[in-house]
C-alpha cells in the first residue's frame, strides 16, 4: 500500500469503470419483477469498490449518475435523464455512490493485512455494505415512489437477496484475482516527490555534515602531477634522471646476466652531450671532465673519497 498512483491512470480507470456499470445496467437485459427490475448494477457497483478503493470508486458511480441524468440512456431499461428521479428504483440508484465508497474503504483493510482468503474477505464486505445500505435505500425508494408500505416494501425488496449474494460472490472472486494480478490498483495517491533513503545517503554532504573527498593525484580533474626535479651527483659530475623514472634497481643496478657492464647515457645540455660513465671503484682520482663542459663549470671541489656507483641511468 505504499506505492503511488498517475493521476492520469485514475482518471482513466474512473471513466473505464463508469462506462461497466453502463454497459452492465443498461445494455445487458435486466429481468422485469414489478416496478424495480433485477439488473446487474449491484455487481458492477461491487466491483468498482473492490478495485478501485473508496475515492475513484465512488467518483465512477457518481460520473455514472451524473452521465445518465444529463440524458444518456445508461439506467437500467435504457432510462435517462431527470425523470429517473421519480423511479421506484431511485432508492437503489442513490444508494450506489455510499455502496462503493463503503466497499472501497472495507477493501482497502483487506489488502492491507494478509491476503490470505482474500476472495473470502471481499465477498463478505460486498455483503455487508449490500445488505445494510443498498437494500434498505431501496426499501425507502419504494415507500416514496411506489406508494408501498414498510412490510410491502420489505417484501418485495427479498426478491434482490438472492441474486446479490451470488453476486457478491463473483464479485469477490474477480476483484482477488485482478488484485493478485495488478497489485499497483491499490496503490496510494502520489503526495509529491520524496527522495528515497539510497538517494539521500549517496547525493549530497554525508549526515555528519563531512564534505565528500575528492581523490587527489592526476586523477582528479584539473590536477597537474608533481615534476621531480633531476639529481646532480657532484662525485661523478653525472646528472641523473627524478627518481620515479629510473628503471628498477633488477634491471640496471650490476652486471647484465651475460656479464657485460651497463652503459650509461649521455646526457644533453644544450648543444654539447656530455657522456655519463661511472668512476672506477677503489680508484682516488677524480673522472675527468672535458674543458668547457657543464658539468666542470658547475661541479664543486671534489672529494678524496672514492665516488661511489651510480645507481643507474
Amino acid at each position: 500500500m505504499a506505492r503511488t498512483r498517475d493521476p492520469l491512470a485514475d482518471t482513466a480507470l474512473v471513466a473505464v469503470f463508469a462506462a461497466l456499470m453502463a454497459v452492465f445496467s443498461a445494455f445487458v437485459p435486466g429481468i422485469a419483477v414489478g416496478p424495480a427490475p433485477i439488473t446487474l448494477q449491484t455487481l458492477a457497483v461491487a466491483l468498482i469498490g473492490l478495485i478501485l478503493g473508496p475515492v475513484r470508486g465512488l467518483a465512477a458511480v457518481l460520473l455514472y449518475l451524473v452521465v445518465g441524468l444529463a440524458g444518456l440512456p445508461v439506467f437500467a431499461q435504457g432510462a435517462a435523464g431527470p425523470g429517473i428521479l421519480a423511479s421506484a428504483s431511485i432508492g437503489y440508484l442513490l444508494s450506489f455512490p455510499v455502496a462503493a465508497w463503503l466497499i472501497g474503504l472495507g477493501a482497502g483493510l483487506c489488502l492491507r493485512g494478509a491476503r490470505r482468503r482474500l476472495a473470502a474477505k471481499l465477498t463478505a464486505v460486498t455483503w455487508a455494505v449490500s445488505l445494510l445500505v443498498i437494500h434498505p435505500a431501496g426499501v425507502v425508494g419504494l415507500m416514496v415512489n411506489a406508494g408501498m408500505g414498510l412490510g410491502a416494501a420489505a417484501l418485495y425488496d427479498l426478491r434482490f437477496w438472492p441474486g446479490d449474494l451470488i453476486k457478491g460472490v463473483l464479485a469477490g472472486l474477480i476483484a482477488a484475482v485482478v488484485h493478485r494480478a495488478f497489485p499497483a490498483l491499490a496503490a496510494r495517491p502520489a503526495r509529491g516527490n520524496r527522495p528515497s533513503a539510497a538517494a539521500s545517503a549517496t547525493v549530497g554532504p554525508s549526515a555528519s555534515g563531512a564534505q565528500p573527498s575528492v581523490p587527489a593525484g592526476p586523477s582528479a580533474p584539473g590536477a597537474q602531477p608533481a615534476v621531480p626535479a633531476p639529481l646532480f651527483d657532484p662525485s661523478s659530475g653525472v646528472i641523473a634522471p627524478p627518481p620515479d623514472t629510473v628503471a628498477p634497481p633488477s634491471a640496471t643496478v650490476g652486471p647484465s646476466a651475460s656479464g657485460a657492464q651497463p652503459v650509461a647515457p649521455s646526457t644533453t645540455v644544450g648543444s654539447s652531450s656530455v657522456p655519463s660513465r661511472p668512476a672506477p671503484v677503489g680508484s682516488s682520482s677524480a673522472p675527468s671532465v672535458p674543458p668547457g663542459s657543464v658539468a666542470s663549470s658547475v661541479a664543486p671541489a671534489l672529494p678524496s673519497d672514492p665516488p661511489s656507483t651510480p645507481a643507474g641511468p
